[in-house]
């Protein structure tokens, strides 16, 4: 009877476990995904955010011009329809265009500004055009920024809710001091930091003297220490790794470049010497 009592409780137990394992792992692996899913999100509104000031400073550069022109049209027009014969002969001296009589010499002066006039319309309706274009892309961009922020605050929300699921559920098995990784109680105290937060001190187990916690609060800052000394050496190398991806891209294209611009002058040679 004792055997069976015995085993029927230590089977509640190793349930019991398995359910907080269980539990844990489902919320730190959705913890996860959404600091990946967040990192993402934040370099693409990054990106969509400086295209957006791109678009804006080409509008910006787009309305001088047209200004510009808009002035240059005008003035033309005024020149041609109001300047005075004198003012016309002088622009042809300055001009020192050779025509056989002053009928002439206006007649082409009014159709040079007339072509003038008429390019820089022509320059003036594309830019406008352009202009227009780029107020839809710029709308659809904030549109797209709008929905990622959206996103962004929806995976946020998420994420603030399983720190507080995971917080309360490590204080409690804390509290309870159950194991459930074989690792003591250190494992429990090392996975509230990693959720940037401190232990409750009032959560430890009460058959903790003074001396054993600060023990655990040793072992568990070392251990800490070196998993994010190891973090930061793993994401060291993915960056060398990248950096060194995109040097020998750069380094090909380069040679290749040289190769193509060094058999463009061997066949320039050729020619020559023939």
């Amino acid at each position: 009877m004792l055997n069976y009592q015995k085993n029927e409780k230590e089977t509640t137990k190793n349930l019991q476990k398995n359910e907080n394992m269980n539990k844990e792992n489902l919320l730190e692996s959705r913890r996860k995904f959404l600091i990946e899913k967040l990192s993402e999100l934040k370099l693409e509104y990054k990106g969509v955010f400086e295209k957006i000031g791109e678009i804006q400073n080409e509008m910006i550069n787009n309305t001088a011009e047209i200004e510009v022109l808009e002035n240059y049209t005008k003035y033309c027009e005024n020149l041609k329809v109001g300047i005075t014969n004198a003012k016309k002969l002088e622009l042809i001296r300055n001009m020192k265009t050779k025509l056989p009589n002053n009928q002439d010499a206006i007649f082409s002066i009014h159709s040079d500004l007339q072509r003038e006039i008429n390019l820089r319309e022509k320059k003036l309706l594309a830019l406008k055009e352009e202009i227009e274009d780029k107020k839809i892309e710029k709308e659809d961009l904030m549109q797209i920024s709008k929905e990622i922020k959206d996103q962004i605050k929806v995976y946020k929300e998420e994420m603030d809710s399983i720190k507080k699921k995971l917080l309360l559920h490590y204080h409690i098995i804390l509290s309870e001091g159950t194991d459930t990784r074989s690792e003591g109680l250190i494992w429990i105290i090392k996975s509230i930091w990693n959720l940037d937060e401190n232990v409750i001190m009032s959560y430890l187990p009460s058959y903790l003297d003074e001396k054993s916690i600060k023990f655990l609060f040793y072992i568990a800052h070392k251990d800490f220490k070196l998993i994010k000394m190891n973090q930061d050496l793993d994401g060291t190398k993915k960056q060398l790794k990248s950096s060194l991806s995109e040097y020998g891209i750069s380094k090909r294209s380069s040679g290749r470049k040289q190769s193509e611009i060094r058999k463009s002058l061997e066949s320039k040679e050729e020619i020559m010497v023939k």
